[in-house]
């Protein structure tokens, strides 16, 4: 049995009623209990203790309340110090998982750059077939005299490189597109992801703040 449960035990077997002074030839303490039955719980007693035992019982179970309001209330602490250490674990989850998932989005920003970097090479590229080929055209056709069936092969091969070019324009149309997509996306998503972490930074030390309250106090 605890000392607190050995208290209630004593103060529930004491001589019921309200206990008071009285103050005559000599000094005592008598229970009330109403109805005119009055106990005598002691005589002969110091003027100076006459107060103090009278109200212990009262005075008893009012510490013994603001005990237990205190118990119940310290319980209350520990419960929420629990809750909010789940909530900052969380939160240190979902800014790992922000952390991630920006940088996958980085990272896919950079293979879409880099596939753009390389269809540019290629299609500069058959610019400078197409050209050099319209340029050897014309220098035949003014130099020397050509037959049709070769100034045929050169224009088919002009169309034929045309051809191939404006398809090649338009991947460089939908490239360009792309790159704009990915540079929106990029700055969305940093923007995002800036706000989300810093949200979450906020929401941290909002908890943490209130564990270092609760030290101070």
């Amino acid at each position: 049995m605890s000392e607190i449960e050995q208290i209630k035990k004593a103060l529930e077997s004491a001589t019921p009623g309200k206990w008071k002074p009285e103050y005559a030839i000599i000094s005592s303490v008598i229970s009330d209990e109403g109805n005119g039955v009055r106990t005598v719980i002691g005589t002969h007693i110091r003027r100076n203790d006459v107060e103090l035992i009278a109200n212990a019982p009262t005075w008893i179970r009012t510490l013994l309340e603001e005990n237990e309001r205190l118990e119940n209330h310290n319980q209350a602490i520990a419960e929420d110090a629990l809750e909010d250490k789940r909530q900052l674990q969380q939160l240190r989850e979902e800014l790992a998982e922000e952390k991630r998932h920006a940088a996958l989005g980085w990272e896919q920003s950079g293979k879409w750059l880099e596939e753009n970097g390389k269809l540019r090479v290629e299609l500069d590229q058959v610019k400078k077939e197409r050209d050099e080929l319209l340029r050897l055209h014309r220098s035949a056709m003014q130099t020397v005299e050509v037959s049709d069936e070769v100034a045929e092969s050169f224009r088919n091969e002009v169309l034929s490189l045309r051809t191939e070019l404006a398809e090649k324009d338009k991947i460089f149309s939908q490239l360009k597109d792309i790159e704009c997509t990915i540079g929106r996306f990029s700055e969305d998503r940093a923007s995002y992801v800036g706000a989300r972490v810093t949200r979450l930074y906020e929401e941290m030390q909002s908890i943490l703040s209130q564990y270092k309250k609760g030290d101070t106090e």
